[in-house]
């Protein structure tokens, strides 16, 4: 936007020309002295008590006019020097006198006096001047006549009313531009005002502003809706609507007050007593002179997103449960072989969670499987220890206790000479050295004994684990 600076300002928009034009038919009424008010361009604004030889012969000739612009460009170019007026006599024999109007160090006009002479003229002249330019000899000397004669000594007071009148139009000028420079300030702050209004009360998140009262002074749109009282929100107290501990309140101004601002999360009352979760920011607003006249508050209402979080939490916890119950499922898998009899085969390392995992899991099997045998196959197991072996005996004496018993299988060399290292009672559990032996077992196998041509038995009926 261009500023007022930035114009070129003429003088039609810097002064009332009609009520300029009243004051010069005043003032030729008073001293009879011509007038004329020209823009920068040239361009008359205002005219009173031109004489009838420039008006109907100087300036109607192209040859004659001729001399009227060369006076026109000497009066101007004398006013350039700075001068307060330029009395000059122009080529065509009449006296001129030129007042620059300098708005703000620019010449925006010219307030003109002339057309009249300081003695009488020598007609001897203008007698010339009207066979040079085929003037009407008798109707150019006969406005000759009416052109008034104005001593040196009774013109200086008109001039230098003129000059203080030029003076006046220049002080009126700049006053008018700074006038119209308020205006436009106060039309910028108004659409600056407007786009601010605009933007707050169209912004998603809840916007107020207090008095160092804390009594609300502005709430947008979203702060209304957010609080449930609406207009009703306007010189209420913004400590109303928390329900944190007030302590913690006055920390937070103390804040803003040293830091100049306090971000954080606060809790706010609706009207119907329901609770916002909100992110709020603080700041302190200044007037013109840096003295702190109010607090503009932001909140960003938390609620939903908080929900949602919370929603996404549980949903991650049950994806974890789930995930650990499916890991819970692999690392200790029970497999039905019958209606009576469950395998469970334990791959890895047992620590203190997983044998209690391994318990858990052993018993509720069994009580629903209805089972009599479980076997435990411990080939994959990669140490045992008195934990692990700890642990194996206390399965087998729960499982017992419903009514049910435990095969334990794998159980190498290396193994059997740890467990005895240990000094593990395994009395109370039923041990087999291969898990295909230990499924016979339990389902109650029995193998017809096979004998060799030369007579030998080769292998023996299994009885039933009992």
């Amino acid at each position: 936007m261009m500023t007022t600076h930035e114009r070129t300002w003429k003088l039609v928009d810097l002064i009332d020309i009609s009520k300029l034009q009243e004051l010069m038919d005043i003032f030729y009424d008073v001293t009879t002295i011509p007038t004329a008010i020209l823009d920068a361009d040239g361009t008359v604004l205002t005219m009173t008590g031109w004489q009838d030889i420039c008006t109907k012969f100087h300036r109607v000739s192209p040859r004659c006019s001729l001399r009227c612009r060369q006076s026109d460009t000497t009066i101007a170019q004398q006013l350039g020097e700075g001068q307060q007026y330029v009395a000059y006599e122009c080529a065509n024999g009449l006296v001129d006198v030129a007042h620059p109007i300098l708005v703000e160090g620019v010449h925006v006009g010219t307030v003109f006096t002339g057309q009249f002479l300081y003695e009488p003229p020598d007609i001897e002249r203008f007698r010339q001047q009207a066979k040079e330019f085929d003037f009407d000899e008798a109707a150019y000397l006969e406005a000759l006549s009416r052109v008034p004669i104005v001593s040196r000594e009774k013109i200086a007071p008109g001039l230098n009313y003129l000059s203080q009148f030029t003076a006046m139009l220049a002080a009126m000028g700049s006053e008018r531009i700074r006038q119209m420079e308020t205006q436009q300030s106060l039309r910028e702050s108004e659409q600056n005002l407007r786009v601010f209004q605009s933007v707050a009360d169209n912004a998603p998140d809840a916007i107020a502003v207090t008095d160092l009262n804390h009594a609300i002074i502005y709430a947008n749109r979203a702060f209304r809706t957010m609080t449930g009282y609406g207009d009703e929100v306007m010189e209420m107290d913004i400590h109303q609507f928390y329900v944190d501990d007030p302590t913690h309140l006055e920390n937070v101004t103390r804040e803003v007050l040293e830091q100049g601002y306090w971000r954080g999360a606060l809790t706010y009352k609706r009207k119907d007593e329901t609770l916002v979760q909100g992110y709020l920011s603080v700041f302190p607003i200044f007037d013109a002179h840096g003295h702190m006249v109010s607090l503009a508050r932001i909140v960003h209402d938390m609620t939903e997103q908080m929900q949602r979080d919370r929603e996404l939490l549980e949903l991650k916890e049950q994806v974890i449960n789930a995930q650990r119950a499916a890991l819970r499922e692999l690392s200790t898998p029970l497999i039905p072989l019958s209606n009576t009899v469950v395998l469970m085969p334990l791959v890895g390392t047992i620590d203190s969670s997983r044998a209690q995992q391994v318990m858990e899991t052993l018993l509720e099997g069994i009580a629903t499987h209805q089972a009599t045998t479980a076997i435990l196959d411990i080939t994959g197991v990669s140490v045992v220890d008195t934990q692990v072996a700890n642990a194996l005996i206390q399965a087998a004496q729960a499982v017992k206790l419903l009514g049910a018993q435990v095969i334990l299988t794998g159980i190498g060399p290396a193994m059997a000479q740890t467990l005895i290292h240990l000094g593990a009672d395994m009395s109370s559990v039923v041990t087999r050295g291969s898990l295909q032996g230990a499924v016979e077992d339990a389902l109650g196998v029995r193998h017809r004994a096979q004998v060799h041509p030369n007579g030998a038995e080769t292998r023996r009926h299994r009885a039933p684990v009992v």
